[in-house]
């Protein structure tokens, strides 16, 4: 008899070899099926944790604001820290082995997670996305050319309408534009088309002129596209803005574009000082907030001068600085909890966060002065601006938890005592600000004349943020 032919053959290989495979992905299954839940099972307890640390941070904080309650509040804990160990049983039953194979399916998973992400979605600089010559050089002539600000609403009009509100407007109180943000996002494609924020303004005199001047934070796009820069407007009155076509300076690397956080800027002479700050990152090196120098003969052309301060903190808040030069001498002040999480377990020092306090003589080298116990005070998280008189240190905090303002005042800008009847709760929910629908997130002020200039973040719904003004008449 003939042997079997070629086909017959090539069957029955192939039949063999699907068989060996079925039988490999059936012995796969039955081990990677159990880890990966395993895995997920890790994962939930591992955010858990994480719920559990905040929940006991706000207990702790609770319990100094009303020790009265501290029975109850000692109860809650004991039931969260039963809850946890409950939680960690049956880990705890696993062998030694399982659990360190657990952990590796875990970590691989989300390496795998972080390496699609960075593979799928490009770096981005958001002046090369606006430039209309990739090779033309970054100018100060070609950063200067404005565009008007891309508002919904008329600004001449509504700003007029709120001259004549100010003149009505009852002494100790706040007024408020209403028609819309004065600094919107730019047009789709452009550098800001999904963030303005981060104001940081300072008021000019020259030739019986004056002006007003903001630097500010814009960003575009979301997640790994997100990338953030430092723009510039300028107002004869503090309402009606005009802007830079492109931003006048951009963090050097893309993750410090996507980290850019805050903004301040001092003009010392002829020169202009501006610092910014950084975001942690949860998932690199730099786990506190960190603070950057650039100078400038204008404020329009900028040139980085490197790091040149840290938050004692890690994660998750970033550096929300304020700069004043007085006399020669340059006082920065921003919020730290003084929190290391590898450190300290998440204890929370005792009158945290505070108001730290730093000098200095070039903007480079900061020496701390002091620091001021926030906790005690009620205020929590602030934004500072700060100004000088000949006896004094005079600062309007915002706290953006709870959106209020106050007043405080120091002779030394170490230890601050709050005005009680400057604490106001501006509500970005109930109807004072016109359309506003979100939450207001930052704000910065001045002493202007017949009272105090405030410029403000609101996030709309999705996370789009603008610049708002109002305005506390005070004579």
């Amino acid at each position: 008899m003939d042997g079997p032919s070629r086909p017959s053959q090539t069957r029955a290989v192939v039949v063999v070899l699907l068989r060996a495979a079925g039988r490999g992905l059936g012995q796969a299954a039955k081990y990677l099926g159990p880890l990966a839940l395993e895995a997920a099972s890790y994962a939930w307890r591992l955010g858990a944790d994480g719920i559990h640390g905040i929940r006991v941070w706000l207990l702790r904080r609770q319990a100094r604001k009303a020790p009265e309650r501290s029975a109850h509040f000692a109860a809650v804990g004991e039931h969260l820290r039963t809850t946890r160990t409950a939680r960690w049983a049956s880990w705890q039953a696993l062998s030694a082995s399982r659990r360190m194979a657990v952990r590796t399916a875990t970590a691989a998973v989300v390496l795998a997670v972080v390496l699609l992400v960075r593979f799928r979605m490009p770096e981005s600089s958001p002046l090369a996305a606006v430039a209309t010559d990739a090779d033309a050089p970054r100018s100060t002539t070609s950063a200067s050319r404005i565009v008007a600000s891309a508002s919904a609403f008329d600004v001449e009009p509504a700003a007029a309408r709120f001259k004549t509100q100010l003149t009505a407007t009852a002494p100790g109180t706040w007024a408020f534009l209403t028609d819309g943000p004065v600094l919107a996002p730019g047009n789709p494609g452009d550098w800001d088309d999904f963030t303005v924020a981060s104001p940081w303004v300072l008021k000019e005199s020259a030739g019986g002129t004056t002006r007003y001047r903001m630097w500010f934070r814009g960003c575009r796009g979301t997640g790994r596209e997100r990338a953030c820069a430092i723009g510039h407007a300028a107002s004869p009155d503090g309402l009606r803005w005009t802007k830079t076509a492109r931003p006048v300076f951009e963090p050097p690397s893309a993750i410090e574009r996507r980290q850019l956080h805050a903004v301040t800027v001092v003009r010392r002479g002829g020169d202009y000082l501006l610092w910014y700050s950084l975001s942690p990152e949860p998932f690199g090196t730099r786990k506190g907030s960190t603070l950057h120098l650039a100078t400038s003969s204008d404020g329009l052309g900028w040139e980085a001068a490197g790091e040149v301060v840290e938050a004692s903190e890690q994660l998750p808040y970033p550096i929300e600085p304020s700069v004043l030069d007085g006399a020669g001498t340059l006082h920065l002040w921003f919020v730290d909890s003084l929190h290391r999480l590898e450190r300290d377990n998440y204890a929370e020092h005792d009158g945290a966060p505070f108001l730290r306090h730093f000098t200095s003589i070039d903007g480079r080298q900061w020496h701390e002065e002091g620091r001021h116990p926030l906790g005690p005070t009620g205020l929590g998280r602030v934004r500072v601006t700060v100004e000088a008189t000949a006896t004094a240190f005079h600062a309007t905090a915002f706290a953006r938890l709870d959106e209020r303002w106050a007043d405080l005042t120091s002779a030394n800008g170490n230890e601050w005592t709050i005005d009680p009847a400057s604490v106001v709760r501006i509500d970005s929910d109930g109807g004072r600000l016109g359309d506003v629908s979100g939450r207001i997130t930052g704000a910065t002020a001045i002493a202007d004349t017949g009272g105090l200039f405030a410029w403000f973040v609101t996030s709309r719904r999705g996370g789009r943020e603008e610049i708002r003004v109002g305005f506390r008449k005070e004579s």
